[in-house]
């Protein structure tokens, strides 16, 4: 293995073929993506079939390098909030401590799924022991 990896991160999933086909012969390890459902789409399934569809075609992993899900729509403190309303979310993962701890382990388990790459984790000490 490797001492250090290269991970190469395309912020829209939709155009994340095209970018990644676009590097060429430029000698990269991993394939990571942004996925927050506000701008890059409601449907796991269709963030499950483009890592699917990522790793088959480049044969990388793919994990998603950035991400974030909301535990509250309230205003905590006196910054802007870029999601407030209900409809900006999930329905299956509430605006909750709780739901925002499912909405990760979703995401461990679509990442985990489709890609052998598991000795290292991307979303924190408490969601990879989970």
């Amino acid at each position: 293995m490797k001492s250090s990896m290269i991970l190469l991160t395309e912020q829209k999933i939709l155009n994340a073929a095209f970018f990644y086909a676009g590097l060429g012969s430029l000698d990269y390890d991993v394939i990571g993506l942004s996925y927050y459902p506000i701008w890059h789409g409601k449907n796991p399934d269709d963030l499950q079939a483009a890592i699917t569809n990522l790793g088959n075609q480049f044969n990388k992993d793919v994990v998603i390098a950035e991400t974030a899900y909301p535990f509250t729509l309230g205003w905590s403190d006196y910054t802007n909030n870029v999601i407030g309303l209900a409809d900006q979310i999930l329905p299956q993962f509430p605006a909750t401590e709780q739901g925002q701890l499912d909405f990760l382990l979703k995401l461990k388990t679509i990442v985990t799924a489709n890609t052998p790459w598991k000795r290292h984790c991307l979303l924190g000490r408490r969601i990879c022991n989970l």
